[in-house]
């Protein structure tokens, strides 16, 4: 047998993992033991890391504890021992002394990490033997320790330690020799010559987890003897000899060894020399090796309109003679800068230019200057590198300028910036100038000639937040680097005055370069933030336009803070705003905020000063509400704002300590002496369970003293065991329990966890060098040194939190609000709010006496997007674009920094929500059934004069109808409420993206009306509406955004093709032709498809097998009208599949609308009520089609979401235009005489029923 890793060396075999565990472990050197038996080698390690037990053997808390009889003996295997003075032992104890009694006594700080909460619930000892004491036995840092205590007895009277502390030596053995898979056995004896004590650990081998200890034996007079169950106790077996594979075996496993060696060296330098990721860049490249390259099928990737064709490698070729190059002459593009005029500048010879590539094993298409400039309409392309990459932008500009009329295009210079813009396109294509793409020394774009070239470390976003917004871009970089084996890099700023550059080899420092680094996007955030803002780092600002609010507006405000109604005299504290250094905060946006917690649940957790926060949050958002869909109720530590609209409420919930406390009590909580209960957090955290966002505060009722009070067990015990442990420990350990509880209950994928930080107090104006015993009152002026920092702002607090919570998984985003409150002494409640008892005389006296100091009114802090920060990917940066501060009503300041926002939230983990969805729609509900309702008080969304871009067939009041009925209906689903339209959601979602409508003109006036309904806000010189061929297209200017509508009545080629003249008596649609319109719609964000009533010509329809172009007999046969149309619906699939991204695209249809035929001598004219039967079906509208729709549809890969507003669009006969419109051409005398032969009933009235199917359309776009 071999003890601690001594063992014989002749079995190489049997090196291995012992060494490797004595490398790993040699710390607990005295852990290992090996015993070899036949030909078998069996390894125990008591400490090495095993599955669920991180720390082998060794307990989480540092101790196992076992009692029996009286006696309580805690102890940890491989290390020490020490016990539990129960009863507690403590009298007078003094200075450490005889510490070389027993040899060098340890310190705390050994076992800090281990011990150090049991020592501080440890009472202090003193210990006698033979009538004297040892003074080295007690202290709150080293009870027990010094004196090497095992057990207490009470001898004479007197507490008296008979020790067995630190073991002088543990020996291992097995539990039975005969049988080693059984366990083994470690005895721990004391080292003193005095004492025989011992205590003998049987590690019985279970692999299924762990038991014990439950028994102690006392088996001498100072000797025990316990047992655990534990995975540890098994053996590592090993063969040794014999039947095993011998030195065959041996080289095998050195060839493995070395292999893996190569494979970990391999990716070691892999990852941080060239920046490659993963493991399929690295062991990919070795298998293909021996297996030479992939033939993985390409996937689409955006902007493609087709796949190469396999095994075309355009890069491999030859270069032909081409008498039709080149492409265009010098002496037609103006914009080729003078270093690339060739000819200009007298070459004599044009052979150069006649040169064509030709790829080996296929051809490249023809450049189409056309089709680039479809591609790029609404987009950026981007050219970003060296002068070599200008030349290739250059070339693209020339190849597409000659399409583009003089005045619709323009080149301008800005900076490091080219900028070729096509005004008819609303499209550029840019340069930048970026040679290294990093920072560097040459990055002027004019004067960059410089000899020592420098290149800053990580500083992509130098230039990179100007390539933001691009669709498309070409880097290049590499001829600047090559300037000889070695680069130089500056690990600083270039602002330095000392600059730290080192030199590096050109290949690391050209793999630095292109290295990439990902953020992880966090539940409800809609943006980025901005590159090196921190919001937390800024300065107050005078701003005349504060508060948001004033305190008279918001009935929610406790009177506890309502500093003007109870007198405050001054309000220069209510018009400072929080600005950062380096960004700007976004404006709060209530409505946003309200559509963002649609049916979900947002709640504080803490004290007064998370609840003035809450009572911030809620006067932020109330004034948008209807008196009658608000409320606010208070049940037991619940307050509970309800947003009935919205089915979402905004709660807070009063938990001071967020553990159990004697506090707890949201009305009488006033205690002397505050009691914390140990671990507890379950107590409050089961209410917590549900909600969507949660922010937490805890500080300011822990300071009560450098120490505080800890409940052992319950505080319903009838003798309570309380313990007093230091400030900083209790509240790591309300810390440790809160990260516990949001581990196990919120979900990082669709929940946000925020905790803001302490609120500083003024209670001692010397802090700021005000007068001595004064504070808070009567300060008007805020702290103007940037570095101050109050007394009553623990440090070590903080040090805390950062501790904890970087060792989270999940993120919890810290608002870190202390140091830019600090600053707001005159931001108090101070004497002007309600005071919770009557103030004695004395006190009036002196106002300084009860000047409330904590608390103050809102500056609402709240975070637009933050991601993992990749340092600690536990904790989140808070902050990115922070909502400036609401107006401070009252007198106080309360500083509430959320962190939120609007993004994607899923509420199963098995549902993903579709791009542009904020929230799921409401469970079991149909928005298409249901009924329409009166509605004076919110109809018509907007009047028809107020619309410029309603076209004169739809506007109906304007061309004389008498009625306005039509106009008050709003539709009710029987089960659930539409979303109210949000014009301020669409076009923030909208921004830099496209939204296309395509079909006949029941879509062209449901994109009118999606325009009516957005363009109020948007302002007059910001939007513009153009028509370009078969497309009209508004524009949004500072949302770089359009929304833009198609002629295609069939969505395939047709003979009515034309947007302007279309009649023609027999229509025929060419078989397959989709890409004929589909080309255009390519690019597109969200699509909104309709075809149906072009297709109702009768029970047959014309389809052109050749094309409209063939000069001889057409080959046209009549077809079903079933069969045409679902022939369109396969085209239609088959581009949406090919060219649409599910992650990035949305596609909506529109099922048909009514035409209402009415009696059989009458239609629409003169109908002013609609039909009042729930099932009323029009025979017009043809079922047959809508099954086509429903089987086809159910094939395809990506969703496309079918708005079918058939049903509820059929009583809507007082809806149509009929004759209030403006005609094709003159009316005959007959259509005057017989007013219904002429009247519209296929096309709408706007404002009126096609609001509603963008309200419909709206609610599927978000509400998925």
């Amino acid at each position: 047998m071999t003890i601690g890793g001594s063992f014989p060396n002749r079995h190489l075999l049997r090196l291995f993992p012992l060494v490797f565990a004595t490398i790993i472990t040699s710390v607990y050197g005295t852990c290992q033991l090996s015993f070899e038996q036949g030909n078998k080698l069996y390894n125990y390690s008591l400490t090495n890391p095993i599955r669920n037990f991180p720390h082998g053997i060794l307990s989480e808390d540092g101790f196992y504890k076992v009692a029996v009889n009286g006696t309580v003996l805690w102890f940890q295997l491989c290390d020490a021992m020490i016990f539990n003075h129960d009863p507690p032992t403590c009298v007078e104890c003094g200075e450490r002394g005889q510490e070389d009694r027993d040899g060098p006594q340890k310190s705390l700080n050994d076992y800090e990490t281990s011990f150090r909460l049991w020592y501080l619930l440890q009472p202090w000892c003193t210990i006698v033997v033979a009538g004297g004491s040892w003074q080295d036995c007690g202290g709150i840092s080293r009870c027990g320790m010094g004196c090497s205590a095992l057990v207490a007895n009470i001898i004479g009277g007197y507490p008296v330690c008979t020790t067995l502390g630190y073991s002088s030596s543990t020996s291992f053995e097995l539990i039975d020799k005969t049988d080693p898979l059984k366990g083994i056995t470690a005895k721990l004896s004391n080292r003193g010559s005095k004492s025989n004590c011992s205590l003998a650990v049987s590690v019985v081998c279970d692999t299924n987890g762990v038991q014990g200890p439950q028994t102690l034996e006392l088996v001498g007079t100072c000797d025990y003897a316990t047992k655990i169950h534990h995975p540890s106790g098994c053996a590592l077996i090993i063969s040794s000899h014999g039947n095993g594979m011998g030195w065959f075996g041996t080289m095998l496993i050195l060839i493995l060894f070395f292999f893996g060696v190569y494979l970990l060296g391999g990716a070691v330098y892999r990852y941080y020399s060239l920046g490659i990721r993963g493991i399929d860049s690295s062991f990919t490249s070795l298998v293909r090796r021996f297996r030479g390259p992939s033939h993985e099928k390409n996937k689409k990737l955006p902007f493609a309109i087709g796949e190469t064709k396999e095994g075309c490698n355009v890069f491999n070729g030859k270069w032909v003679w081409d008498e039709k190059r080149p492409l265009y002459e010098e002496s037609e593009c103006p914009y080729i800068q003078p270093q690339l005029t060739c000819q200009e500048h007298e070459r004599p010879d044009k052979n150069y230019q006649h040169w064509r590539w030709q790829p080996h094993d296929c051809s490249l298409p023809s450049f189409n200057a056309t089709l680039v400039l479809e591609t790029l309409r609404g987009k950026r392309m981007l050219f970003v590198g060296d002068s070599l990459n200008r030349g290739q932008y250059v070339s693209m500009v020339c190849l597409v300028h000659r399409l583009i009329p003089e005045n619709a295009k323009s080149m301008k210079t800005i900076g490091n910036f080219d900028v070729f813009t096509i005004k008819d396109y609303n499209a550029t294509i840019e340069f930048y100038w970026a040679p290294f793409l990093l920072e560097s020394n040459s990055d002027d774009a004019v004067k960059h000639r410089i000899e020592e070239r420098v290149v800053r470390k990580g500083s992509i976003n130098a230039h990179g937040k100007y390539w933001k917004g691009a669709n498309i871009i070409v880097f290049n970089t590499y001829l600047w680097w090559m300037r000889g084996p070695h680069f130089n890099i500056l690990q600083g700023s270039f602002d330095d005055e000392v600059k730290d550059i080192v030199e590096v080899s050109t290949e690391e420092a050209y793999g630095m370069a292109i290295k990439k680094k990902s953020k992880e996007k966090l539940p409800f955030a809609i943006g980025e933030t901005k590159e090196g803002c921190n919001v937390f780092n800024g300065k107050w600002i005078w701003d005349e336009k504060r508060p948001l609010y004033e305190e008279s507006e918001c009935p929610y405000i406790q009177p506890q803070l309502t500093c003007q109604e109870h007198g405050r005299p001054d309000k220069d504290y209510q018009h400072w705003r929080w600005q950062p250094h380096n960004c700007s905060l976004p404006s709060f946006n209530a409505t946003l905020m309200l559509e963002t917690l649609r049916g979900k649940k947002m709640l504080f957790v803490g004290d007064s000063l998370n609840r003035g926060q809450y009572v911030s949050m809620v006067c932020l958002v109330h004034r948008i509400i209807p008196e009658n869909a608000k409320s606010m109720n208070t049940v037991g530590s619940f307050d509970v704002f309800n947003i009935k609209d919205y089915n979402a409420t905004i709660e807070f919930y009063w938990a001071p300590f967020l553990l159990e406390s004697n506090s707890d009590n949201p009305g009488k909580h006033r205690i002397e002496e505050r009691v914390v209960r140990k671990d507890s957090i379950n107590t409050h955290g089961k209410y917590w369970k549900g909600a969507d966002i949660i922010v937490f505060n805890t500080y300011l009722w822990w300071r009560s003293g450098f120490n505080f009070n800890i409940l052992q067990g319950s505080f319903d015990d009838e003798v309570k065991d309380i313990v007093e442990v230091s400030t900083e420990e209790a509240y790591r350990m309300a810390m440790k329990s809160l990260l516990r509880w949001i581990k196990k209950n919120m979900d990082p994928k669709k929940t946000r966890v925020f905790f803001t930080s302490m609120s500083p107090s003024h209670e001692r104006s010397i802090d700021w060098g005000g007068e001595p015993n004064k504070n808070c009152y009567n300060e008007t002026k805020m702290i103007e040194d940037p570095n101050y920092w109050g007394s009553d702002s623990r440090k070590s607090i903080m040090q805390v939190i950062s501790q904890e919570f970087g060792k989270s998984k999940l993120p919890i985003s810290f608002l870190n609000i202390t140091q830019l409150s600090s600053y707001r002494k005159d931001a108090h409640t101070t004497i002007y709010k309600k005071q919770w008892s009557k103030l004695t005389q004395k006190q009036l006296a002196n106002p300084f006496s009860y000047a409330d100091c904590f608390h103050c009114l809102v500056v609402f802090l709240i975070t637009y997007s933050s991601y993992l920060l990749p340092s600690s990917p536990s904790v989140t940066s808070l902050a990115n674009l922070i909502w400036p501060n609401p107006k401070s009503s009252s007198k106080f300041l309360i500083l509430s920094c959320l962190t939120l926002f609007f993004v994607v939230l899923e509420k199963n983990k098995d549902y993903t929500l579709p791009p542009f969805a904020i929230g799921e729609g409401e469970k079991d509900c149909n928005l298409f059934s249901g009924k329409w309702i009166w509605d004076e008080l919110n109809r018509p969304l907007y009047n028809e004069s107020e619309c410029p871009y309603l076209l004169p067939q739809v506007t109906c009041q304007e061309h004389g109808r008498p009625d306005k009925d039509y106009l008050y209906w709003r539709w009710q689903p029987n089960d659930c409420l539409i979303p109210r339209f949000n014009a301020s959601l669409i076009l923030e979602n909208l921004r830099g993206k496209r939204m296309m409508f395509v079909g006949d003109s029941l879509n062209r006036g449901q994109f009118t009306s999606m325009v009516c309904l957005l363009h109020k806000i948007v302002p007059n010189d910001a939007k513009s509406l153009d028509k370009v061929d078969s497309f009209t297209i508004f524009t949004a200017k500072d949302y770089n955004a359009t929304i833009e509508f198609y002629w295609a009545p069939f969505l395939l080629e047709s003979n009515a093709d034309s947007p302007g003249k279309h009649r023609v008596p027999y229509r025929i649609v060419r078989k397959n032709s989709i890409d004929t319109h589909g080309k255009y719609w390519k690019g597109v964000d969200i699509l909104v498809f309709n075809t149906y009533i072009w297709w109702m010509s009768g029970r047959t329809f014309k389809i052109l097998n050749g094309t409209f172009d063939d000069d001889n007999v057409k080959d046209i046969e009549d077809v079903p009208t079933n069969d045409a149309y679902r022939m369109g619906m396969k085209n239609l699939l088959r581009w949406i599949n090919k060219n649409m991204d599910p992650k990035r695209n949305r596609v909506f249809f529109t099922s048909m609308s009514k035409e209402w035929g009415g009696d059989p001598n009458g239609n629409c004219y003169n109908e002013t009520k609609m039909i009042e039967d729930p099932n009323y079906w029009g025979s017009d509208s043809r079922k047959s089609i809508m099954q086509v729709i429903k089987e086809e549809f159910s094939k395809s890969k990506v969703p496309i979401t079918f708005l079918n507003i058939t049903q509820l669009s059929m009583p809507r006969r007082d809806a149509h235009t009929s004759i209030y419109k403006e005609r094709w051409g003159p009316l005959s005398p007959q259509e005057k005489a017989n007013p219904s032969s002429y009247a519209d009933c296929i096309h709408w009235c706007l404002p009126g029923l096609q609001d509603v199917w963008n309200e419909l359309l709206y609610a599927k776009l978000f509400y998925a």
